[in-house]
C-alpha cells in the first residue's frame, strides 16, 4: 500500500510539472493537535500530542484537490477489567496519508472543507516492547480554511482514521480499532488563493484621495457580502463542533458509569467472604441466554451477570464461550469467573476445580487472583495445609501482586 500511495504522488507531481503549473497550485504546510484512541470498551483512552507535515495540491480552476501528509502520533489509554489491577498502554505510529479535498468556498476568505482518504501506518505495540508492526486506515473528516493573507492560511482538521486491524490497543477481541485526530496549523501557497480583496486587511499604499467609482462602491458591496457569508459558514461550524464535544462529553460518562460498576465488586468480594461450603449443582449447558455471536458482547453480558448474583447464568455463558472460543486470549478469565460464581454459590469443592484450571494456563492476567481464591477456598473448608501452601506460591511467583497484603493476613489467622 506505501508503495502504491509513493507510486501515484510521483505521477501526479509529475504530469504537474510537465505542465509548468506547480508553482501555481501547490501549498505545504504543517499542524499540530491531538487525538483520542477508540478500542475495546474496557480501554479509556487519554488524549495525546500528534503533529504531521502535508503538501496540498488544488486542481486548476476547481474546488478539488489533493493532500499527501506525513505525521506522528501518541496514543495512551488505562486498561480497566474486573478483578485485575489498573494498566497503563501507550502506543506510537508514524503515518503516511492521501487524501482528496473539496474546498466549498474556493477563492474565499474562509472556506469549509471535506476529505477522505487512505493511510499507513508503522506502530508499536502498546503490550509488546520492542515490537512494530504495518496497518493501513480509512480517513474521513472535515475542516476549515481561514486566509490570514493571499498566501497564508490558518487551518483546521478534525478526521477518524478506522485502521483495518485490531492491534492498535493491544488488545484484538474482534473489535476493530481506530483514533479521532484533531489538527490545527497553517498552510502556505506559492500563488495567491484568494482575491486580495476579499481580505480583511488595508495596505496604506493603496489609499488614494480620489472618489471610489461606481465599479468600487459594487466591488465593496460584494466584499461585505463574502463576510456575511463567511460569517454565517463559521456559525455553523462552530455548532457542529459543540455537538461533537457533547458527544464526548456523552462517552466519557458511559466509561465514568463502568467504572462504578467495577468499583461495586469490593463490596460483592466481601459478601462472597461469608458463605460456607455446599455441594454443586449441576449447571445446564444449554440454559437459554441472548447471545451477541460476539466474544467481546458476551464476555460483558456474563459480568453483567455476576454483579447481578445471577451465578447460573454466568456459568453457563463462560463455558459457552469457552467452547466457542478455546484459544482466545480471555479463555482463562472465563474460567476463573467460572470458579468465582461456584464460590459465590458456597460450592468451593467445584470453584477448587475451576481455578486450579486456570493454572494450567501458560499465562494468564488471573494467575495471581486464582492462587488466593483457592488459598481462601481451602481456608473456608480449614484445610490449613493446602492454604499454607498456596499462599506463599502467591507471594513467592508474584512480588508484584496487589494481592500480597491479603495473603499475608491469612497467613497470619492459620
Amino acid at each position: 500500500m506505501l508503495k502504491s500511495c509513493l507510486v501515484a504522488l510521483i505521477i501526479i507531481l509529475w504530469n504537474i510539472n510537465i505542465f509548468g503549473r506547480i508553482n501555481e497550485n501547490l501549498g505545504f504546510g504543517f499542524n499540530i493537535g491531538a487525538q483520542r484512541l477508540y478500542g475495546e470498551g474496557y480501554i479509556r483512552p487519554i488524549l495525546d500530542l500528534g503533529g504531521e507535515s502535508f503538501l496540498c495540491y488544488r486542481f486548476p480552476d476547481t474546488r478539488y484537490g489533493l493532500i499527501t501528509s506525513l505525521g506522528m502520533s501518541w496514543l495512551k489509554g488505562w486498561v480497566k477489567l474486573p478483578a485485575v489491577s489498573k494498566r497503563k498502554i501507550s502506543t506510537n505510529l508514524i503515518n503516511l496519508d492521501l487524501k482528496g479535498i473539496i474546498w466549498f468556498l474556493p477563492g474565499k476568505k474562509f472556506s469549509p472543507t471535506a476529505m477522505i482518504g487512505i493511510g499507513i501506518f508503522n506502530a508499536s505495540h502498546p503490550l509488546k516492547k520492542g515490537m512494530r508492526y504495518f496497518d493501513g486506515a480509512f480517513i474521513i473528516g472535515g475542516g476549515f480554511d481561514w486566509h490570514l493573507h493571499t498566501k497564508i492560511a490558518f487551518n483546521t482538521m478534525l478526521d477518524y482514521r478506522y485502521t483495518t486491524g485490531d492491534l492498535l490497543d493491544g488488545y484484538a477481541s474482534g473489535v476493530t480499532d481506530g483514533y479521532l485526530s484533531g489538527r490545527i496549523g497553517f498552510t502556505y501557497y506559492f500563488k495567491s488563493k484568494i482575491p486580495t480583496q476579499t481580505l480583511d486587511l488595508v495596505d496604506s499604499e493603496l489609499i488614494v484621495d480620489e472618489q471610489p467609482s461606481a465599479d468600487e462602491v459594487g466591488k465593496s458591496n460584494q466584499v461585505q457580502n463574502l463576510s456575511d457569508h463567511s460569517l454565517q459558514d463559521f456559525i455553523a461550524l462552530r455548532s457542529k463542533l459543540e455537538e461533537l464535544k457533547e458527544l464526548i462529553a456523552k462517552k466519557e460518562s458511559q466509561i465514568l458509569e463502568f467504572k462504578t460498576l467495577i468499583e461495586s465488586k469490593k463490596q460483592y468480594i466481601n459478601e462472597l467472604e461469608q458463605r460456607g461450603v455446599a455441594q454443586p449443582t449441576p449447571i445446564n449447558l444449554e440454559q437459554k441466554f441472548e447471545s451477541s455471536g460476539n466474544f467481546a458482547a458476551d464476555y460483558e453480558n456474563a459480568l453483567e451477570k455476576i454483579y447481578a448474583r445471577e451465578h447460573d447464568s454466568a456459568i453457563a455463558i463462560f463455558l459457552n464461550l469457552l467452547q466457542s472460543h478455546p484459544n482466545h486470549h480471555l479463555s482463562s478469565n472465563c474460567q476463573y469467573w467460572i470458579g468465582e460464581a461456584y464460590f459465590a454459590k458456597g460450592e468451593l469443592k467445584a470453584a477448587i476445580d475451576a481455578f486450579e484450571q486456570v493454572l494450567v494456563y501458560a499465562e494468564s492476567p488471573k494467575m495471581d487472583d486464582a492462587l488466593l481464591m483457592l488459598g481462601k477456598c481451602y481456608f473456608k473448608m480449614g484445610d490449613y495445609a493446602n492454604a499454607k501452601k498456596l499462599f506463599r506460591q502467591l507471594i513467592d511467583q508474584h512480588p508484584e501482586s496487589e494481592y500480597l497484603d491479603k495473603a499475608d493476613s491469612f497467613l497470619e489467622q492459620m
